[in-house]
């Protein structure tokens, strides 16, 4: 991952290390850069975006919420914030979004929102009209 050091902030990272200013952030032998055992994603070549692609868009995820997205990524990656990017990132899918919304009658129904999915709740609204003539 020779690419890591074209992001600025993990150049910083390194140089911490190398100055024994950095208790959490260590280089491993092949020189890759690594964050309490995550390895540390550079902001290079849409790299950052191709993880949160494939993590949210692939046949085996099947667009998860950003709280399940950051749970899965964090065990294996890290870049400064990424809670923030996955969080955007799940805001701007299309297919989520259509998805979070039910209807008072779909409540009704019986339709269940697993954990995955937060459904933005829409009350159906009673329209009455009111004559104010004399």
């Amino acid at each position: 991952m020779e690419r890591q050091y074209d992001d600025p902030h993990l150049l910083v990272l390194k140089d911490k290390v190398h100055h024994g200013d950095a208790r959490d952030v260590t280089i491993g032998d092949d020189g890759v850069l690594w964050m309490q055992g995550q390895i540390c994603v550079p902001n290079v070549d849409g790299l950052r975006e191709l993880i949160l692609e494939e993590a949210h868009s692939s046949q085996y995820s099947i667009h998860p919420s950003n709280a399940k997205m950051y749970k899965d990524l964090r065990q294996h990656y890290w870049w400064k914030g990424m809670k923030k990017d996955i969080v955007g990132f799940v805001a701007r899918c299309l297919n989520c979004q259509q998805m979070k919304y039910v209807t008072s009658a779909d409540r009704d129904s019986g339709v269940e929102v697993g954990a995955d999915h937060h459904r933005l709740y829409i009350p159906e609204l009673e329209l009455c009209s009111i004559d104010l003539s004399l």
